[in-house]
């Protein structure tokens, strides 16, 4: 006899003491089980990096942990590192909730499988994936997998938000299960693999109530977010004010005026992109502070060039941040840095300090030999052995995480 696919939602009663929780929040008793004895298969392909072809998917009889069926993935991976096939789901977590299922691959030499949550974090669309643990085949037998998902989700929420979310933290947010998925990784061959009695048991916050709390919670960072792109809109305005008032510069220089203007353009069209969707990665803001501060920069740049060029000097240096996500391409003259004759850093005993400077020629220039000296002060010497210069390089990147190919 067949047994029941799915188990669903079963008893509201109030939860009085989550002090995670911005207020108490009633919690349900939530029971997932999907044993593959009725119906089609709920199983559906999600993302790959490569090229596989389908030799079944789908329930069978060949093999079962428990029951008679289970689910069949039959596949000869051609290219890529990665396959995922999920179950769709939606469920709050919040409150205690356990993962198991179990595994059995019969062919499927140094290809390894696992099964795991996908996680995303509402109001963003931002989530995060993988297995709890994972097995490279054959196995010869039936394995559990099991993993706590509201720990999984406490441990994942953080670090998302920090790359995705400038300025959101954790407590800003929900946490959702949207599917289980299974995780198909390693080089190509053929690949036979059952999954059965897949279960997501325990007692969650209610659906509604979960909702309404995280979008009170939110709020505190929308009002932080309207404020910063206002700055920034303050910032683009006054800079793009400063650029319109240069006088007339020399023709070699108008490179400098035409680049800083189109950067301030480009952070506009930034920025609205950032107010459409509420929140944007730490790598655009970052973007955006560079075209910001080039145009900023741009006016005083303009006229310690034409000075130098007055003086017949061929070089200027301007000293930009170490470590940055804003690029400096070979050919751009709208630079995020600031003219500098020195470069300051601090440190104690022992440590590794970085600072960085742009060199940009303002004539032609046929070579450039940079020779550290020794670092003398007051307190003492640093050997110029001691200083190691390093040349920024610049490579071709297709894009700046898995499927980005925009930012290239």
């Amino acid at each position: 006899m067949r047994t029941p696919v799915t188990l669903a939602l079963l008893t509201l009663a109030a939860f009085m003491s989550r002090p995670a929780l911005a207020q108490d929040l009633p919690m349900v008793d939530y029971s997932y089980i999907e044993s593959f004895e009725e119906g089609d298969s709920p199983v559906k392909t999600w993302v790959t990096n490569g090229e596989y072809e389908t030799n079944f998917m789908g329930i069978t009889d060949e093999k079962a942990f428990d029951g008679t069926h289970s689910f069949k993935l039959d596949i000869t991976i051609k290219s890529g590192s990665y396959h995922y096939f999920h179950v769709p789901l939606r469920i709050p977590l919040e409150g205690k909730l356990d993962f198991s299922g179990h595994i059995f691959i019969e062919e499927g030499d140094g290809i390894s499988v696992g099964l795991g949550p996908n996680m995303f974090f509402p109001p963003t669309t931002e989530s995060g994936c993988g297995s709890f643990e994972s097995f490279k085949g054959p196995t010869g037998e039936w394995r559990e997998i099991e993993g706590d998902l509201i720990a999984r989700a406490s441990q994942t929420v953080g670090g998302i938000m920090a790359r995705y979310t400038a300025g959101a933290t954790a407590a800003d947010v929900g946490k959702y299960l949207d599917r289980w998925g299974i995780f198909v990784r390693g080089g190509s061959g053929h690949l036979v693999v059952y999954i059965d009695d897949v279960r997501i048991e325990g007692r969650v916050v209610e659906d509604k109530a979960y909702q309404a709390d995280i979008a009170e919670r939110f709020k505190g960072f929308e009002a932080k977010w309207d404020a910063r792109i206002a700055g920034w809109t303050q910032r683009i305005d006054a800079a793009e004010q400063q650029l319109a008032a240069v006088p007339d510069v020399p023709a070699q220089l108008q490179a400098l005026v035409t680049g800083s203007s189109e950067g301030l353009a480009a952070g506009r069209e930034q920025l609205a992109r950032f107010e459409k969707k509420g929140y944007a990665r730490a790598t655009d803001v970052d973007e955006l502070e560079g075209r910001i501060v080039a145009g900023e920069q741009a006016p005083q740049i303009l006229a310690t060039i034409a000075a130098a060029l007055a003086r017949g000097e061929k070089l200027l240096a301007l000293e930009v941040p170490a470590m940055s996500n804003a690029r400096v391409i070979p050919g751009d003259l709208a630079i995020p840095g600031v003219p500098a004759q020195t470069l300051a850093m601090a440190g104690c005993a022992g440590e590794y300090e970085s600072a960085s400077l742009v060199i940009l020629p303002v004539d032609d220039v046929s070579g450039l030999l940079v020779t550290p000296s020794d670092l003398t002060c007051d307190a003492g010497t640093i050997p110029a052995a001691n200083v190691d210069v390093k040349l920024v390089k610049v490579w071709y990147q297709a894009g700046r995480s898995i499927g980005d190919l925009k930012h290239k």
